[in-house]
């Protein structure tokens, strides 16, 4: 297929895909995006690890006590009208005026079912864990008022409250009740759920009694377009306003049509590649650290992301609090990568340009990466494939393999069958690295999957955990990055930009890092 009749074809598609959804010259209180993800069941807690499709829907729909602001670096009520310490690790709080989407009041009790319900049939261990180890007991006063008692060592409380309210009303029964929300939920977040089509699509209508501010935005319609080139096509053909980000390569196209705003927000996220411990090779220090000085990570950056984002030494990115800058990235150094090697006895013994071990053994290894579809524009691919060749320029060989979101999840952080991974990891506001390097979280499901184990970092991340004043937390954290640049159990490649585009019709766009959302009801709507 020429290149003409290729763009014939994805704009066919998209005319067909987006068509029905309601073109914003006749609704122009109307936000349409698409995703690339599905969203699956429309219950928060029923995800082992959900995506960011899900948690972007979920933050229309769903509110927690508190939320962290990023460009305040703080933590702000939501559903808190006040709070109050009480007493040692015990502070009372009352909830705002608010009700659920069915009308019911959002009350006391709603909040201790919440964590009750996560506790028992929440999925997510990470959150099961945070709430077990962090809350004791939850008391009701009063309808509106509870008391919390956090557990030793909590330092941040509100921390651990940014986890999203369910209506004890709607959702509290057996399996069957818990399925039934899960297809037609209600929040107390300024939209209400109406309903839910073939191929992904979900209707969104404006909460008329939302507690807070009301948005301007009356609709929201949700589309799932796996293929990015077809929901660049959608976005360009006035089709859908918002896509929530755009790929690098697509950046100047789609800001040269004059009809969207591009609007960058940061990235609490950061791209490794994990080394699996599981495979006896990764033990070597030496050959983790000089895999790291052979790939020219700078350069992917420079040429995928178009260089929007920052080379990292360690699982804190610059938009952490707790990120120490003193601390420098691994510099491009192929002559000492090759010097690491050789002071480890590998040596290329058969002139085929691949190192062997002093048993003869070959340096070989599969990198698993995420694919989608469409995958030729998502620089993810690309960056794999820089470090294939960079590899192969110290003599290792690399041998990139792919597989879709779902399987991907399944075989790095359950099966753990793989030897390299390419991932870009996504953090809370708590960033509670040790998610991804202390040993208690090997266990399937947890972010270890590399199954790195050192008693010298749990003990720094068990330190950071109960450290109450900032210079300490950033003390130990330092600490934390300075070993684990020197340990290398990922190779810290960087974090970067995102950028998303929407229609010149919506102003004062303020996004979220973590859930886009939420902040839509300061989004202004200008009117034709």
């Amino acid at each position: 297929m020429n290149n003409t009749l290729y763009i014939k074809f994805i704009l066919l598609i998209a005319i067909i895909l987006f068509a029905p959804l309601k073109g914003h010259s006749q609704f122009p209180q109307h936000l349409s995006y698409t995703e690339e993800d599905d969203i699956g069941m429309l219950n928060p807690y029923e995800f082992e690890m959900p995506r960011n499709a899900s948690i972007r829907l979920f933050s229309l729909l769903f509110e927690p006590l508190y939320r962290y602001n990023f460009d305040e670096e703080s933590y702000k009520s939501v559903l808190v009208e006040s709070e109050r310490r009480t007493g040692q690790n015990q502070y009372s709080f009352r909830l705002v005026d608010a009700n659920w989407h069915d009308g019911e009041a959002l009350t006391a009790s709603d909040v201790k079912f919440t964590y009750e319900y996560v506790l028992e049939h929440g999925k997510n261990e990470v959150v099961r864990n945070r709430i077990k180890n962090g809350i004791t007991d939850i008391s009701i006063i009063s309808d509106r008022e509870f008391s919390i008692r956090f557990a030793d060592g909590v330092t941040q409380v509100k921390s651990i409250l940014t986890q999203f309210i369910m209506p004890k009303h709607a959702l509290d029964g057996d399996s069957a009740v818990r399925q039934q929300f899960a297809r037609s939920p209600i929040g107390t977040g300024p939209f209400v759920f109406e309903d839910r089509g073939r191929q992904g699509r979900v209707s969104l209508s404006r909460f008329e009694d939302y507690h807070s501010e009301l948005p301007k935005i009356e609709n929201i319609g949700l589309r799932r377009v796996s293929d990015p080139s077809t929901r660049i096509s959608g976005l360009l053909a006035g089709q859908t306003d918002l896509l929530v980000e755009v790929p690098f390569g697509r950046l100047q196209d789609v800001e040269s049509r004059l009809r969207h705003q591009i609007e960058p927000y940061h990235s609490i996220s950061i791209n490794t590649i994990i080394f699996n411990f599981n495979n006896p090779k990764f033990e070597d220090r030496n050959l983790r650290l000089a895999m790291s000085y052979g790939f020219n990570r700078e350069h992917s950056l420079d040429q995928w992301y178009e260089g929007q984002g920052s080379l990292i030494s360690g699982p804190y990115s610059p938009a952490s609090s707790l990120h120490d800058p003193d601390v420098r990235p691994l510099p491009y150094d192929p002559d000492e990568a090759v010097r690491l090697l050789n002071e480890s006895g590998y040596e290329d013994k058969n002139g085929d340009g691949i190192l062997q071990s002093p048993s003869g053994e070959k340096l070989s290894f599969d990198i698993l990466v995420r694919r989608t579809v469409g995958a030729s524009e998502l620089p993810a691919q690309n960056v794999a494939q820089d470090f294939v060749d960079n590899m192969r320029e110290i003599g290792i060989e690399i041998n990139l393999k792919s597989e879709l979101s779902d399987n991907f999840q399944r075989i790095v952080h359950y099966d753990r069958d793989f030897e390299l991974a390419l991932i870009e990891w996504t953090f809370d506001p708590s960033y509670n690295a040790a998610l991804l390097f202390h040993s208690d979280y090997i266990q399937p499901g947890g972010g270890n999957a590399g199954s790195f184990n050192s008693s010298e970092i749990n003990e720094l991340f068990d330190s950071l955990q109960i450290a109450r004043q900032y210079r300490d937390r950033y003390r130990i954290a330092s600490q934390i990055q300075r070993k684990l640049a020197e340990e290398a159990p990922h190779i810290f490649m960087f974090s970067v930009m995102k950028n998303a585009a929407i229609d010149l019709r919506f102003a004062n766009v303020v996004i979220d890092p973590l859930h886009f959302f939420s902040y839509i009801n300061r989004w202004e709507v200008i009117d034709d």
